[in-house]
């Protein structure tokens, strides 16, 4: 784990702990991948740090997080729900990736 200020954050990078806005609201969950529009956002709320997965981890291929996506939603593909989070959290995954990650 490492503690970055939310200007250092870049697209693709992995939130390991709540990121919680200067009101107490909570805004990103451990686990969160950021995108530019999210780290943007980050800032506007008042958020100054981030904890983020420590940079000498090797950031795995999109297709191979994607993979692990389908695992963990596998058994789900009836459930009209989990099917579109799913799908929101892919499109989260390849936004960041597309970014530079």
């Amino acid at each position: 784990m490492k503690r970055i200020g939310v200007h250092e954050a870049q697209p693709g990078q992995v939130v390991v702990q709540a990121v919680f806005g200067s009101a107490g609201l909570a805004l990103l969950r451990p686990g969160s991948v950021l995108t530019a529009d999210m780290i943007s956002r980050l800032s506007n709320y008042g958020v100054a740090t981030l904890s983020i997965e420590d940079d000498g981890a090797e950031v795995r291929p999109i297709e191979e997080r994607l993979r692990d996506l389908d695992a963990r939603f596998a058994g789900h593909e009836q459930d009209t729900l989990m099917r579109r989070l799913k799908e929101v959290i892919a499109a989260q995954m390849r936004e960041g990736a597309g970014s530079g990650a």
